[in-house]
């Protein structure tokens, strides 16, 4: 698994499901790809993609998958969590075995950056104020083009978000209505 992605995009994960018992698996059981804030699995885990697997792995083998999944959309830190036969739907003598937690987090990166600017420094009350700004792609500092951003906008005690659309040269225009 990687160690960083930009949030809200596609990335790989590879993992090996390995058969340690004494027969075949059965078959047609639910892989689980989470992540979590921790590395401990728990019901709160976002998960990320759950798929069927529909093979039996013979007694001493093992399967390795590459899938891809997106990553979430909150810039953090999360722990990769892959779980197999996450339905148990396969009778075993040890069902603690069917997790893995990645070794180090998944990094998440805002996936771009954004400025915001104003002509007017004061104004009478009530007066709406014309805000302009650019967005970049964190990862090569292009225009961020037709993304939806979020301006916040803070005077005293008040916070106000406001949302923007970028067009295709990663610029967009909103007002401020106090």
């Amino acid at each position: 698994s990687p160690v960083a992605a930009t949030s809200d995009s596609a990335f790989h994960i590879t993992f090996r499901i390995e058969n340690g018992g004494l027969g075949a698996s059965g078959s047609n059981f639910l892989q689980r790809i989470a992540v979590s804030a921790d590395p401990l699995p728990s019901p709160d885990d976002a998960v990320l993609l759950e798929t069927r697997f529909e093979g039996s792995i013979p007694a001493g083998q093992f399967i390795e998958q590459t899938i891809q999944v997106r990553s979430p959309k909150m810039p953090g830190d999360y722990w990769v969590i892959v779980i197999t036969d996450a339905d148990n739907r396969i009778a075993e003598i040890l069902e603690s075995n069917n997790s893995l937690v990645s070794p180090k987090p998944l990094h998440v990166e805002k996936a771009y950056r954004a400025t915001v600017t104003t002509d007017i420094t004061v104004a009478p009350p009530n007066t709406p104020i014309p805000l302009q700004g650019q967005a970049t792609l964190t990862a090569n500092n292009a225009p961020a083009a037709f993304v939806v951003g979020d301006v916040m906008v803070r005077v005293r005690e008040t916070e106000r978000h406001l949302a923007v659309f970028t067009d295709a040269t990663g610029g967009y225009r909103t007002t401020f209505q106090p």
